[in-house]
């Protein structure tokens, strides 16, 4: 599985939730990818420039929607932890946190 479901494609996180969990996409009429972006994401036109040297229309994916909803069926079939938890975990296992490189500005 994916630690990345978004950033590696917006069609990842589709897939995930098709197939861990199909019952919440059943509920909200969702039976296509089509269906689920145009419920959590706008996709807009606009013109990419081609090897040819000419342009083309592309669809591309603007922004998303609905993003705490989208979120919380996430959260239904993925186990997420962040840097906290890790920490957490490791002083309950007698280990140290890792370090964590500073950030610049």
């Amino acid at each position: 599985m994916t630690g990345t479901p978004i950033s590696n494609t917006v069609a990842e996180m589709y897939l995930l939730q098709k197939y861990l969990n199909p019952e919440a996409l059943e509920e909200k009429n969702i039976r296509s990818f089509d269906a689920w972006v145009s419920l959590f994401a706008e996709v807009q036109e606009d013109f990419a420039f081609t090897l040819t040297g000419t342009f083309k229309p592309v669809r591309t994916l603007g922004r998303f929607d609905n993003l705490p909803e989208l979120v919380g069926m996430y959260r239904e079939y993925a186990d997420v932890i962040n840097q906290k938890d890790i920490a957490r975990l490791l002083k309950e296992q007698g280990k140290r946190a890792l370090p964590m490189p500073k950030i610049k500005n």
